[in-house]
């Protein structure tokens, strides 16, 4: 499935088994915003397993990120689209300008990654990341380390 706007793309990533017309069981689903001409990934969700509530999470996380780029934001001094960038922790993004040049202050001028979303779609990610905080606090009294899969995973390419 796929959706664009404003220039970006968002991509909702599954397996589908050609052959025998079906998903694979034990497989991921992912959503995915890349951008719309060079078709780079800018963000990516967490894999959703396919679980009791896989359709549920998925198409959740489909329209999180359709509103996402559908209210993309402009920069409040330039006016131009803000793009998405690589936050400081692990998966974390952020919307900023790097149209620097032409601001006033001369500085890059940055938002929540949150920004713009609505309170139904901000209210189902607070209770998402409330499982995650609590799941990496569990592994980290543990002294076991976070983001495994994350750090030894492939990078995802498009094959054309």
């Amino acid at each position: 499935m796929l959706f664009r706007s404003n220039g970006l793309e968002v991509v909702v990533w599954t397996t589908w088994l050609l052959k025998e017309n079906k998903a694979r069981e034990s497989d991921s689903g992912w959503v995915i915003i890349r951008d719309a001409i060079r078709k780079n990934i800018l963000y990516s969700s967490h894999p959703l397993h396919r679980t009791k509530n896989f359709a549920k999470n998925l198409l959740s996380q489909a329209w999180i990120a359709q509103w996402r780029i559908q209210h993309r934001p402009h920069c409040p001094e330039c006016g131009k689209f803000m793009v998405i960038a690589r936050g400081k922790g692990m998966k974390s993004r952020y919307w900023k300008c790097s149209n620097y040049r032409d601001h006033k202050t001369g500085k890059s001028v940055c938002r929540d990654w949150d920004f713009n979303l609505s309170p139904k779609a901000k209210a189902y990610l607070r209770r998402l990341r409330k499982k995650r905080r609590k799941y990496r606090d569990k592994r980290k009294k543990e002294l076991k380390p976070n983001y495994v899969a994350l750090k030894k995973r492939k990078k995802w390419e498009q094959k054309k």
